[in-house]
């Protein structure tokens, strides 16, 4: 799946829109300002063909809420050697303590800002939770266990010594 340069592309959004025709915010391809392309929905209006309609909803959109269709995490302005990455809304999280995968700062591997209207947050500098969750689920494969998964693939693809002995035991 990686390109010439070795960058894996970001996965495509697919939504399953089934009552909204996509043209409510809550579609992801309607908020990312794309068009719904191989999705799962029902009765798409996030097309070419009724681009008409999608319009009248964007606009519809933007006059209530004129940030609506910028993304929630976004790349700092300060310059394009400045790497870091900013809050443009910030997140809503009430019961994940905002170190699981739904929370947006969480997903975007930053921490939780002053725009934030989180509950209970455990994703900012120096919380003891945090590295805790981070040393548990993101920790680079043991050689131990790297070891075990080459012995599963060799096993299932050549088959295990036992059962070779069986077989010629029997055979």
């Amino acid at each position: 799946n990686a390109d010439r340069n070795g960058v894996t592309p970001k996965k495509q959004r697919q939504c399953n829109c089934k009552n909204s025709r996509c043209l409510k915010l809550y579609c992801e391809c309607f908020a990312a300002a794309t068009y719904c392309d191989g999705c799962n929905c029902v009765n798409c209006h996030n097309n070419v063909v009724y681009d008409e309609f999608r319009r009248e909803s964007m606009v519809a959109i933007l006059e209530r809420r004129p940030d609506a269709f910028k993304p929630k995490v976004a790349s700092s302005p300060h310059g394009p050697s400045d790497r870091l990455v900013e809050h443009n809304k910030g997140c809503h999280c009430k019961k994940s303590t905002c170190l699981k995968k739904y929370c947006e700062c969480y997903q975007a591997n930053i921490l939780c800002s002053e725009k934030c209207r989180c509950v209970d947050c455990k994703n900012y500098e120096g919380s003891e939770e945090r590295k805790v969750h981070f040393l548990h689920h993101h920790q680079p494969p043991s050689i131990v266990s790297i070891q075990q998964a080459v012995n599963v693939s060799i096993n299932s693809a050549i088959g295990s010594p036992a059962s070779k002995i069986k077989a010629q035991n029997f055979g």
